[in-house]
């Protein structure tokens, strides 16, 4: 059992009546990982909200990760598209804002 984690999702969540394709989601926020392996945010569009482990069936899945070697202590934000494939988007620095930035091509 993890102590850190509610099993719940937290945050602002939208659900819609029926399906939905955004052309552009854009946000902000200030990720903060204060252990390595810990999630310093998460955004999603997906089928259904999940739970720990992420959300159903996610179109896309946005979020932030620390990870830790020897050498250094690194901060990436990575996409998880629908097909499972991990992106790299960036480096993030704890606490400091950053925003992202999502067009979509919808099968274009």
């Amino acid at each position: 059992v993890d102590p850190l984690s509610d099993l719940d999702p937290s945050g602002l969540v939208w659900q819609f009546p029926r399906l939905v394709r955004p052309r552009l989601a854009i946000f902000s926020c200030r990720p903060v990982a204060t252990r390595p392996h810990r999630c310093g945010g998460v955004f999603a569009l997906a089928e259904g909200l999940g739970s720990d482990k992420g959300p159903e069936r996610p179109a896309l899945f946005i979020y932030f990760t620390r990870d830790m070697n020897r050498a250094c202590d690194t901060r990436f934000v990575c996409a998880k598209t629908e097909g499972g494939r991990t992106v790299m988007l960036g480096r993030w620095t704890e606490g400091e804002w950053c925003t992202v930035s999502v067009y979509f091509a919808w099968g274009e």
